[in-house]
């Protein structure tokens, strides 16, 4: 008894397409993965969202902090907060002040366009892995936690 298969304007649909029937596949599973991903990307957006604290909760500080700006000799330049102080033009600042600040804060400032995707991923690969906001931004631990009603 013959083996009956199906043709397709000529061809054999048993043959699975050699080659070219394997590069079909591998793209068609390709979109469904990132369309997949795309959706799972969606959900951890939302769910971050979710949990960000309300706009109208957000308290500022009962006291600005105190910051005392010196020289390379220790000489005291400014005191900046809660102490006051007198403003002093930038260009009585050392020229490393703002590269320090920038060292401190990202230091991938320069190569990317705003938003540290490298960053993000990071803080949001660590929040996953210890399931709970460890990194990045979050409630202050005063605030009281959101319920829904």
């Amino acid at each position: 008894m013959k083996k009956r298969t199906k043709t397709v304007r000529g061809r054999s649909r048993s043959s699975g397409g050699g080659f070219f029937g394997l590069i079909r596949r591998a793209i068609y599973w390709s979109l469904v993965l990132c369309l997949w991903g795309g959706i799972a990307a969606a959900g951890v957006l939302i769910y971050y969202g979710s949990r960000m604290p309300n706009a109208e909760s957000w308290a500022m500080p009962d006291r600005p902090p105190n910051i005392k700006i010196v020289d390379v000799n220790g000489e005291l330049l400014a005191n900046r907060g809660s102490t006051g102080g007198e403003a002093i033009p930038l260009e009585a600042m050392s020229p490393y002040i703002p590269e320090a600040v920038i060292a401190i804060e990202d230091r991938r400032f320069y190569s990317h366009f705003g938003f540290d995707p490298i960053g993000f991923s990071r803080a949001m690969a660590r929040n996953i892995m210890s399931g709970r906001m460890v990194q990045g931004a979050r409630p202050s631990p005063s605030s009281s936690p959101r319920t829904c009603s």
